[in-house]
């Protein structure tokens, strides 16, 4: 399963896919898209969900610590330039 968000109006910005729980705002971070690989697809869809609301940097801390879990982020850097990052276990599955 694939979470992403949809671009925005708004320059270099991307309309949040979830609120978060903790304030029930849409998220504002850089993370765009979260794929995520796992032994079953509900669990793959919550994760991929999950992520899109912790942002980049607490989903890589999460996704580090399950077993049997991989993951492909798409986000904006600081320049707003697309790039990517793939988990151990993704980077051995992609031929370049």
């Amino acid at each position: 399963p694939v979470t992403s968000r949809s671009p925005a109006p708004e320059k270099g910005k991307a309309a949040a896919a979830a609120d978060s729980a903790k304030t029930g705002n849409p998220v504002d971070h850089s993370l765009l898209s979260a794929s995520v690989f796992a032994p079953t697809c509900m669990t793959a869809d919550a994760l991929a969900t999950g992520f899109m609301v912790l942002g980049l940097e607490n989903s890589l801390k999460k996704v580090n610590l399950l077993d049997s879990v991989e993951a492909f982020f798409i986000y904006a850097n600081e320049q707003g330039m697309v790039e990517t990052i793939a988990t151990d276990g993704i980077k051995n599955m992609i031929i370049q």
